[in-house]
């Protein structure tokens, strides 16, 4: 059913208000049918559906195909997020969907943000190497000990300065000593 579907057909014969909108917002790029409407930050396509916002490859898969059990996850085979040709979409767990990604090789892709640049990082901002003994791991991330210690120093000469406690005073001195 799916290889003989074409847009126009879908136009045609659209059952709900959603439908329609989804189909009157497709337009045909290569092999895939580009939604044009509004979109996520991600690239996929969203509508309203039934009084709640849902992706439009859901859409496109659950009015051309049926219902998407439980749990499953509507896959693009063309890896165009904003397609919605029903005949490049499939159902699969997510683990489905990692391995296809995976093995299209698509993983650096979303690996681009902070995390990607974090690790990159040869200096930190003042200039310190990121390297050896200068690092620090924690389990949010890298730290450098050098701007770690100027940072303790700061706040026992801090302490001094508004005259706190002995022992506040000697526990931030024994904090900076430290690193």
């Amino acid at each position: 059913m799916l290889d003989t579907l074409d847009l126009e057909a879908l136009r045609a014969s659209a059952r709900t208000p959603w439908e329609q909108r989804l189909w009157a917002r497709a337009t045909v790029v290569g092999d895939c049918w580009e939604f044009t409407g509004a979109r996520v930050p991600a690239g996929y396509g969203k509508l309203l559906a039934d009084g709640r916002v849902q992706y439009t490859h859901r859409l496109s898969f659950l009015a051309t195909t049926g219902p998407i059990p439980v749990g499953a996850v509507v896959m693009h085979a063309c890896d165009n997020p904003p397609c919605i040709n029903p005949a490049h979409l499939s159902v699969g767990s997510q683990a489905d969907n990692v391995r296809d990604r995976d093995a299209k090789g698509r993983r650096t892709q979303f690996l681009g943000g902070w995390a990607q640049r974090n690790r990159e990082k040869t200096h930190c901002l003042r200039g310190h190497e990121m390297a050896g003994d200068n690092v620090i791991r924690r389990s949010d991330g890298r730290e450098c000990r050098a701007c770690r210690s100027c940072r303790a120093r700061r706040y026992a000469s801090r302490l001094i300065e508004n005259e706190a406690s002995q022992a506040d005073i000697a526990r931030a001195e024994a904090k900076a000593a430290d690193r």
